[in-house]
């Protein structure tokens, strides 16, 4: 319960990738890791998923007052965090040794654009890396590298904060354990 379906299914891809059970393309010996780009249907897929779906999510959004007084506390929750996660990024790049190592990580200097890449992948979405990635240039080694690491994080950071959450009861509990007076007041 504590890992889930997305963590179980990464954790899945992982493993059994690493251990060269998923196959390759066409023309590849069985059971050998995926060729280096994905597959060539996997290539276009990506390709025409991120062309059509960018302009379809735009063209349904709505930022009147009413959406924005529906959302409410969320996206004011959505807002901190994507300040925080900017404030982190720039509180990491401007320490030397780090700016360096992105420097020196990945070939043609790509460990920046894929440290851009993830930043924009924690505040929007796995789209907005493949975005960034495209826009900046990235090899397609360093992307394959940069969702690497990003899975294996996930892979540490989703069941973590599942065990730290799990030690308190839910807001839906509290707030019907309160209705019933079953709260801590004291007269």
């Amino acid at each position: 319960r504590l890992l889930g379906a997305p963590v179980t299914a990464m954790a899945l891809s992982f493993v059994l990738s690493s251990v060269a059970w998923i196959p390759g393309g066409p023309g590849t010996a069985p059971r050998t890791l995926l060729p280096p780009g994905g597959s060539p249907a996997a290539s276009f897929l990506q390709r025409t998923s991120l062309t059509l779906a960018t302009p379809l999510l735009l063209v349904g959004t709505g930022l009147d007052p009413q959406t924005l007084r529906r959302c409410g506390s969320l996206l004011l929750s959505f807002l901190v965090a994507s300040a925080g996660t900017l404030a982190g990024s720039a509180a990491a790049l401007s320490s030397g040794w780090i700016r360096n190592g992105l420097r020196t990580a990945l070939p043609g200097g790509d460990g920046i654009k894929i440290a851009a890449a993830l930043l924009a992948k924690n505040i929007g979405g796995g789209l907005n890396y493949v975005a960034v990635c495209g826009c900046l240039g990235a090899g397609p080694d360093s992307v394959a590298a940069g969702l690497c690491v990003d899975n294996v994080a996930a892979l540490i950071y989703f069941p973590v904060t599942s065990m730290l959450a799990s030690r308190y009861g839910d807001l839906e509990e509290a707030d019907a354990n309160d209705d019933e007076g079953g709260g801590d007041e004291v007269d």
